[in-house]
């Protein structure tokens, strides 16, 4: 049976100071962590083990998701004293492996990848390793990759200057490994597959392949890009079995047990989490998400924005363009313009 890591250890600084309160694979979205949704995607082409390995605010990732029993998945999570880069990392969770290819995958992506034909793939080409492909329109922050027709990968630059920039075919963070892979990691030394393993296959002609995946895929690593996964979230853009709740009218979706002022205005599209409450007066533009127990008060305005769960919005007061994390109080009057807030920002 196909088994997969997932590297949840980051500590997510382009995302900071949104990481300050969460570990990075844990950031809320359509009122679950990102990791929620990816291991639904695993779930969904029958990979039910999977091995996490964990650092930054390890045990908020353990306590949220346990053993993984409730959601039907084997769940073996692997701390990292150290960060060991996504090789090193890799490495320590061998020994819960099996004769067979696994999947790796970053913990901080919303994706609907194909996983089957990753693997159907991977196995056709009888590869060492193959790597999930996505052609993006700015590849500057990522790996870069030239190959043959047929997959094999003949060239790799990570994160490339402008002038360096052999094509917009990029590495997703996603890959399938025979386990004679991790003969080529040293166990305990920090390594990285894009910097490390990866160069060396190429330069011993060791057969690295690329597949390139359709449908969504978007890696949370900076604010723009999780302002910009929840608008594709709300445009219905990601098909994983990503839940919205009830189409409430005019692009708004909500969960069941929402507590909505008919006196309040709404222009979607705009997600509202469980427990949300808003109160007469208020008004919300979208695209937005409030997520869940967030009590947004009477004159309040929210713009462009997402507000974090267990959040009050305080009488007339405005965000635009934002993102608030969780459990913030925003003083009434208050106006927050293109900006980040924590709890610590509003305490």
């Amino acid at each position: 049976m196909t088994k997969a890591i997932i590297m949840a250890g980051g500590s997510g600084t382009r995302l900071r100071p949104l990481t300050n309160d969460y570990a990075k694979p844990m950031v809320p979205f359509f009122d679950e962590p990102v990791l929620a949704h990816l291991l639904r995607v695993l779930q969904r082409h029958g990979i039910t083990e999977i091995v996490l390995t964990v650092h930054y605010k390890a045990d908020q990732i353990r306590d949220y998701f346990g053993d993984g029993r409730q959601l039907g998945l084997d769940l073996t999570y692997i701390i990292e004293e150290e960060p060991l880069g996504t090789a090193g990392s890799v490495k320590q969770a061998e020994a819960y492996l099996d004769d067979e290819p696994f999947v790796v995958m970053s913990g901080d992506i919303i994706t609907d990848v194909d996983l089957s034909g990753l693997l159907s793939f991977h196995q056709e080409k009888q590869a060492r390793a193959t790597m999930a492909l996505k052609q993006v329109p700015d590849p500057l922050e990522y790996g870069v990759v030239r190959m043959m027709e047929g997959g094999r990968i003949t060239q790799l630059i990570e994160k490339p200057e402008r002038d360096e920039v052999i094509s917009h075919t990029i590495n997703a963070g996603i890959y399938v490994f025979e386990p004679e892979v991790l003969d080529w990691i040293t166990p305990g030394i920090k390594c990285d597959f894009s910097k490390e393993i990866f160069p060396r296959f190429l330069a011993t002609d060791t057969p690295l392949y690329g597949y390139c995946i359709e449908g969504y895929w978007c890696d949370i690593g900076t604010l723009d890009d999780y302002h910009g996964a929840t608008a594709d979230g709300l445009a219905d853009h990601i098909h994983n079995g990503l839940e919205r709740g009830r189409l409430m009218g005019d692009d708004v979706w909500a969960a069941a047990d929402v507590v909505l002022s008919p006196e309040a205005r709404l222009e979607g599209p705009i997600y509202l989490g469980h427990g949300v409450t808003l109160k007469a007066g208020c008004e919300v533009y979208g695209p937005a998400a409030i997520y869940r127990n967030t009590v947004v008060h009477r004159g309040a305005v929210i713009e462009q924005s997402i507000i974090g769960p267990d959040c009050r919005v305080g009488h007339h007061t405005r965000v635009k363009n934002s993102i608030i994390s969780k459990d913030c109080l925003l003083t009434p009057g208050a106006i927050i313009e293109d900006a980040v807030l924590t709890r610590f920002d509003c305490a």
